[in-house]
C-alpha cells in the first residue's frame, strides 16, 4: 500500500507524529493515560488506520508511547530521557528530492546546469527558491518525463514530491501515463537528436516501458550516443547512472560501504551479479543528504553519492522498475541499445 500524504505531499504518518508529540508536550495526551484506540485517532485526524499505525510505531520506538501487558498503547509517563532522534532521510519538497538524484551526474559534467555546486549547497541546506528550480529545470532529461507524468496524475507542479519520486524511485504514479502519450513526448523530445535510429529507441513503447530512470538509461542512452562518447565505458556508465540500490555495512565518517549487486554484461544479456561491496559519499565539505545512517539501512545511490534511505516500498520499487526495463532489453526488443553499443 503507498503511504498516504498530506496535502503538502508529506507522508501523512510523518505529520501525525508531530501533532501527536506536540499534544502530549501540551498535556492534551496525559502522561501515564491510555492512547485513544486506532480507529478513533484515525477519524479524529483524517488519516488512513495504516497511517495511524506507522505513526505509532514511531513514537513507540522513540519511547513517547509504552506498550503495557495488556496490550495498549500508553504515553509515557517515565521522567523525560534526552535521545537522539532520527531525522527522516526524505526531504519534504520535490525540488530538494529532485537535486539530491540530479546533482551526481552533474557533478561529473553529463548533464544541468554548469553551477553544480551551487545545487549542492541549496540542495544540502534545504532552501527551495526560485534558483533551486531554475537549476533543476536546466536537466532536459528527466524533464518531459515529470511534465508526462504530472498532467495524467492531474497535479500541476512537475517537481511535485510524488512525481518526482516516481522517475527517481518508482511509485504508481508512472502506471498512470497512457502509452500514446508516452511515445508522442519521447518523439517530441529525442526524435530529431537520435535521427534514423529513433525506429529503435521507439520499440520500447510497445514493449511497455514506463517514465522512470532506468528506462532513460538503459533505452535512451545508447541511442544519444552517451555510451559511446569515450566518457567511460559502457557498463560502468549503465551500472553507475541508474539508481542503485544497496545496504549499508559500515560508516566512516563522510565515506559509507555499501553491499549491492552491479550490472553485468556477458556478451548477450545485462544482469545483476553477485553482492560486492563499494565505499560511497554521503556528504563533502559538510554538504551531504543523508545523515544518521546505520548498518542495516537501504540505501538509492546516483554515481559515487548515496541520495536517499529506502524503506521497504521505495526498495521494492526501484527493483520493480529497473527489472522491468532490465528485462525489456534483454528479451523484448528487436534491437536492445546496450547490447547494440556493447557488442
Amino acid at each position: 500500500m503507498e503511504i498516504e500524504l498530506d496535502a503538502r505531499g508529506v507522508p501523512a504518518y510523518v505529520t501525525l507524529v508531530e501533532r501527536l508529540q506536540a499534544a502530549v508536550a501540551a498535556g492534551a495526551l496525559e502522561a501515564g493515560g491510555p492512547l485513544p484506540p486506532e480507529p478513533d485517532l484515525a477519524l479524529r485526524f483524517g488519516v488512513r488506520p495504516d497511517t495511524v499505525r506507522r505513526a505509532l510505531g514511531h513514537l513507540e520506538a522513540e519511547g513517547t508511547l509504552t506498550r503495557r501487558p495488556d496490550g495498549c498503547l500508553y504515553v509515557d509517563d517515565a521522567p523525560p530521557i534526552p535521545r537522539p532522534r532520527r531525522r527522516e532521510a526524505r526531504p519534504a519538497n520535490g525540488l530538494l528530492l529532485f537535486a539530491r538524484y540530479a546533482y551526481p551526474p552533474n557533478e561529473r559534467g553529463y548533464c544541468g546546469p554548469a553551477d553544480h555546486r551551487s545545487l549542492l549547497e541549496q540542495a544540502t541546506a534545504g532552501v527551495v527558491d526560485g534558483r533551486l528550480a531554475e537549476l533543476a529545470r536546466a536537466f532536459r532529461g528527466p524533464w518531459p518525463y515529470l511534465q508526462l507524468m504530472a498532467g495524467a496524475a492531474g497535479i500541476d507542479d512537475p517537481f511535485d514530491l510524488r512525481v518526482v519520486e516516481a522517475y527517481w524511485v518508482g511509485n504508481r504514479l508512472l502506471d498512470r501515463v497512457d502509452m500514446g502519450d508516452f511515445g508522442n513526448a519521447l518523439a517530441a523530445r529525442f526524435r530529431r537528436e537520435v535521427g534514423p535510429r529513433w525506429r529503435y529507441l521507439a520499440e520500447w513503447i510497445p514493449a511497455g516501458a514506463v517514465a522512470h530512470h532506468s528506462f532513460h538509461v538503459f533505452g535512451v542512452y545508447p541511442w544519444v550516443g552517451l555510451l559511446d562518447s569515450g566518457r567511460g565505458e559502457p557498463l560502468e556508465i549503465l551500472d553507475r547512472c541508474r539508481i542503485r540500490w544497496g545496504r549499508v555495512r559500515s560508516i566512516h565518517g563522510d565515506r559509507v560501504v555499501v553491499e549491492y549487486r552491479p550490472l553485468t554484461w556477458d556478451g548477450r544479456r545485462l544482469d545483476l551479479g553477485e553482492p560486492t561491496v563499494e565505499t560511497v559519499v554521503r556528504a563533502v565539505d559538510g554538504h551531504g543528504f543523508v545523515d544518521d545512517l546505520r548498518p542495516g539501512d537501504w540505501v538509492s545511490m546516483h554515481w559515487r553519492w548515496i541520495c536517499d534511505r529506502l524503506d521497504r516500498r521505495g526498495l521494492d520499487d526501484l527493483r520493480r522498475y529497473t527489472l522491468l526495463h532490465l528485462e525489456m532489453a534483454n528479451v523484448s526488443l528487436a534491437h536492445p541499445g546496450p547490447a547494440m553499443v556493447m557488442g
